[in-house]
């Protein structure tokens, strides 16, 4: 009960949502929630199968838990579409304030986007790792994103480098993008020690750089 009463709290912070949990059952793998639904003020809505918190901890308006794993994801808004078979968040602190909220990784699989009319772009997996936390802020920053299948018409509205590229063989692409970085929260820096972007048969780019102004 204390678990649904602090996530029924947290999720009515967005204006004009609504949202069903379902009743909560627990399990060995923590507190766990099905069919969950949530509606968003501008139409938006997703779904989830099933939704569990492993080891959940309240503590006046906080939520915590060793992790949320929700399972057979779906949302949809304005005409495109989201799926995932599964997001997991690593070590969630929810405040419902500005303050205080943190998450060490989040971790996301088997994902599908499409919009109304054109092809979907799947992915297998995106990961995030966030770590070296000084009040609650992460400072330094590890993403990776695999198995992103494109088809080159779906994205290209000219034509031209869809064509180009099934000339050379290429009817889809499949893509790997990988980054590492640090945050300098004084001055708002982000520095990127390494981004890589790497494509099945088209070879590996691999970029570093700084981006200002992240934090005011």
């Amino acid at each position: 009960e204390q678990v649904t009463a602090a996530l029924t709290k947290l999720l009515s912070e967005e204006k004009g949502a609504t949202f069903t949990l379902g009743e909560p059952t627990q399990s060995d793998a923590g507190v766990v929630y099905n069919n969950v639904s949530i509606k968003s003020s501008d139409g938006g809505e997703t779904t989830v199968g099933v939704v569990t918190f492993a080891n959940p901890t309240v503590e006046g308006g906080t939520l915590s838990a060793d992790s949320i794993l929700a399972e057979h994801v779906t949302g949809t808004d304005k005409g495109a579409t989201f799926t995932a078979s599964s997001r997991e968040i690593a070590a969630p602190v929810f405040t419902g304030k500005e303050e205080g909220n943190r998450m060490d990784a989040v971790s996301i699989t088997g994902i599908s986007m499409s919009q109304d009319g054109k092809a979907p772009v799947t992915i297998d997996s995106a990961n995030l790792d966030l770590s070296d936390f000084a009040a609650d802020v992460p400072h330094a920053i590890d993403i990776s994103v695999e198995g992103i299948e494109v088809d080159p018409a779906a994205v290209d509205e000219g034509g031209q480098l869809a064509t180009q590229l099934k000339a050379m063989g290429y009817d889809k692409l499949t893509l790997g993008f990988y980054g590492s970085g640090s945050l300098d929260e004084a001055s708002g820096d982000l520095a990127l020690s390494e981004i890589t972007i790497a494509g099945t048969d088209l070879g590996t780019i691999t970029l570093a750089g700084t981006f200002g102004g992240l934090t005011t």
